[in-house]
């Protein structure tokens, strides 16, 4: 019956071992410099202390929607804090909604929209913005997507534990719109520059599930030398 139940434990621990060294892979290529994907989703942030939805690299996009009404915003957070300052140089960042036609009736409208990105301190609750210009602000019909450029003028960094985010800000007068979020359609794309924005994930998953592998190990090797005595 001991056996038994060390050999369940021992699988189980190499199981759990193997998931969290996968998940560590994942943040490990998630890090790698350059331009990153993130998806907008409609689920609300992870401790970030402020009402917002959060954006993920990777994982489940919640198929909600949102109504974004007239002369007000909505701010998307990382669902990852910084585990290192990550300085982003200049570059162009690029943000897609996934909308309904009222926003730019027409591929040559220009949608009453404003998009700010920086960085949110979740212990003081204070926001921190990166100095951009608008390159393009257009409108995709066929796909009913709204596409903004934004070019970074300077140097800005998300510091360590604090939280990259995007704000979004409905400057139609008098007309609510909706975003969608099926499939991913909704983005923040960041530029070549992107350090990498490091997170945790890495380091822990890889020391724990090496723990776990140790402490079966160690667990075994005792009980077979009681059995030896």
């Amino acid at each position: 019956m001991k056996k038994a139940l060390l050999l369940i434990v021992s699988i189980a621990a190499l199981v759990a071992a193997l998931f969290m060294g996968t998940s560590a892979v994942v943040a490990e290529k998630q890090q790698k410099p350059g331009s990153q994907t993130w998806y907008l989703d409609g689920w609300a942030g992870k401790a970030t202390g402020v009402s917002s939805l959060q954006m993920v690299r990777y994982g489940t996009i919640h198929p909600d929607d949102l109504i974004l009404y007239s002369g007000l915003d909505m701010v998307w957070v990382a669902d990852q804090l910084a585990d290192n300052d990550s300085t982003f140089n200049d570059g162009s960042w690029v943000l897609t909604l996934n909308t309904d036609k009222n926003w730019a009736p027409t591929n040559t409208d220009t949608p009453n929209i404003t998009v700010q990105i920086g960085g949110h301190n979740p212990a003081t609750g204070d926001f921190y913005y990166f100095d951009t210009v608008v390159g393009t602000n257009g409108y995709i019909g066929a796909a009913n997507l709204i596409l903004v450029s934004l070019t970074q003028t300077k140097t800005a960094t998300i510091f360590k534990g604090d939280y990259l985010f995007v704000r979004v800000t409905n400057n139609d007068p008098n007309v609510k719109h909706t975003v969608y979020f099926d499939d991913g359609a909704s983005t923040l794309i960041s530029p070549v520059s992107d350090p990498g924005y490091a997170c945790p994930e890495l380091a822990s998953g890889i020391l724990l599930g090496v723990g776990l592998i140790g402490l079966v190990s160690y667990v075994a090797i005792r009980r077979k030398k009681a059995t030896v005595r």
